[in-house]
């Protein structure tokens, strides 16, 4: 990481403003100690789509059937492994993705994904948001 990292105040900030962020998402939950939280992300949002790309330590992320009640996102979510694992689960299904694997969530269901490193690195992943009715046939 960066020497910002071994300042504790931008951590404990930085998980506060993820969760900040993303409280209607979804709820974070890091998997280590919340003082060594640090996530670096990249975004670019175009045409209704957006891409993510996010490093960071061991952390879980778990979107409720209340997430999905109240938040109304009709979205796909493209999820590229790049560095580490990642665990998700979308009712019965269940994977372990692995760098190079590809997975696709309906955002409009319940699930949860723990992300985590390997040896020294952290998780990466790249993301892109789809909204629904920009994969519909016209």
């Amino acid at each position: 990481m960066n020497d910002t990292a071994a300042d504790p105040s931008v951590i404990r900030q930085t998980l506060a403003d993820l969760r900040a962020a993303t409280t209607a998402v979804c709820d974070v939950t890091p998997m280590g100690p919340p003082e060594d939280f640090l996530v670096v992300s990249k975004a670019k949002l175009a045409g209704g789509w957006l891409l993510l790309e996010s490093v960071g330590p061991p952390v879980r992320y778990d979107r409720t059937p209340a997430h999905v009640a109240r938040g109304g996102l009709d979205h796909y979510q493209i999820t590229l492994c790049l560095d580490g694992w990642m665990h998700f689960v979308v009712g019965r299904r269940d994977i372990t993705m692995h760098p190079g694997d590809i997975c696709l969530n309906d955002m409009a269901q319940p699930n949860f994904a723990e992300l985590g490193g390997s040896d020294d690195k952290p998780s990466r992943v790249m993301t892109l948001v789809v909204p629904r009715k920009l994969l519909a046939p016209r």
